[in-house]
């Protein structure tokens, strides 16, 4: 259980919302559905994910992706967008002293067991060499919808932090990013040549590309949109 006094200090914060963070981006293979289990078991028991209720998911910019977002700074909360976020341990580190790989992995909050026993997320992500990095600037792309559109969020039992709400939430967000294009390798490599960097239990063992991309100077901001 969380702490009461911190728990207190969940408020929301007014938007409009500046953040700043790096990123790492995979795509994964085209899903007509979403894999039943890509809820948390508190949203997929929910209203959150029921398709009579919230709603079909017919696709966008986001469906194809995973991402893991180390935020520098980020004012928002769960309370804010109704992305249905969990507490993770998460670690990126290079693979050597001096190496320009990165291993990230993401686990379960772990307890008296080693927290590899609790990791649901393993890769090794090396930059293609000689392939520059490049800017994006989602103001320059017009074509482009980058808003976010989530149904309310249910309130946890047992975790103050993970906090319920009651209405829809919408927010546009504009994004300056520089972009480097990585390979991303199973972590441990795995014989039969297939990329495999969840475990299928707590995340779903969905087919990454064979490319990822490595996002630096990440600079969001979100504006908020009235349901």
């Amino acid at each position: 259980m969380d702490d009461p006094e911190t728990s207190a200090q969940i408020r929301p914060v007014p938007a409009p919302w500046k953040l700043t963070s790096e990123a790492y981006v995979f795509p994964v293979s085209s899903l007509a559905v979403l894999p039943k289990d890509a809820y948390n078991l508190l949203e997929s028991e929910s209203n959150y994910a029921s398709e009579d209720i919230s709603g079909k998911i017919y696709g966008g910019i986001g469906k194809g992706w995973v991402m893991i977002v180390r935020y520098n700074s980020s004012p928002a909360r769960r309370l804010n967008w109704n992305i249905p976020k969990h507490r993770a341990e998460f670690s990126f580190e290079p693979l050597s002293p001096g190496s320009r790989t990165t291993k990230l992995t993401v686990s379960r909050p772990s307890s008296s067991e080693s927290s590899s026993a609790h990791q649901f997320f393993s890769v090794l992500c090396m930059p293609v060499p000689y392939l520059p990095s490049f800017p994006v600037n989602t103001k320059h792309l017009p074509f482009m919808d980058f808003t976010l559109t989530h149904p309310p969020v249910p309130q946890s039992q047992s975790s103050i932090a993970e906090v319920g709400t009651e209405e829809w939430r919408s927010d546009h967000d504009d994004i300056k990013i520089l972009i480097k294009v990585c390979n991303p390798w199973s972590c441990p490599p795995r014989r039969n040549g297939r990329t495999k960097i969840w475990n299928g239990a707590d995340f779903p063992d969905i087919k990454p590309r064979d490319m990822a991309f490595y996002l630096t100077d990440v600079e969001l901001e979100y504006v908020h949109l009235n349901w």
